[in-house]
């Protein structure tokens, strides 16, 4: 078990490191020296959520940084963390978030000034 941890560490690490190159499940499986079936299958069942998701998580963290940090129109942080398109990143955020990017800006700037 621990081997297979080890093993899949680095594919993860990538991911997290680099959200915004390609990473293919191919270039990944081969990373950890599995086939694309079975890594796929054991990195679900270790980490719980696939490649795809974790890269997904990654990039959605990063938006809600410069979305909560900058000011920066929703679609230039769109863009920032690797969509092209606005409406999809927007659809995206909603689904993984919670709340639309504009709500989530409007709640974090309330939740400063309240604290101020």
């Amino acid at each position: 078990r621990r081997q297979v941890l080890l093993r899949l560490l680095s594919p993860r690490n990538r991911i997290l490191n680099e959200p915004f190159a390609s990473h293919d499940l191919g270039s990944l499986a081969a990373a950890a020296r599995y086939s694309k079936s079975h890594f796929l299958r054991l990195f679900r069942d270790v980490f719980g959520q696939t490649p795809h998701d974790l890269l997904i998580e990654a990039r959605m963290e990063l938006a809600k940084d410069l979305i909560s940090g900058s000011d920066m129109a929703i679609a230039e942080v769109a863009a920032s963390v690797g969509y092209e398109s606005r409406y999809a990143f927007s659809r995206l955020f909603k689904k993984r978030v919670g709340t639309t990017a504009s709500d989530f800006r409007q709640e974090g700037a309330a939740a400063m000034r309240k604290a101020a």
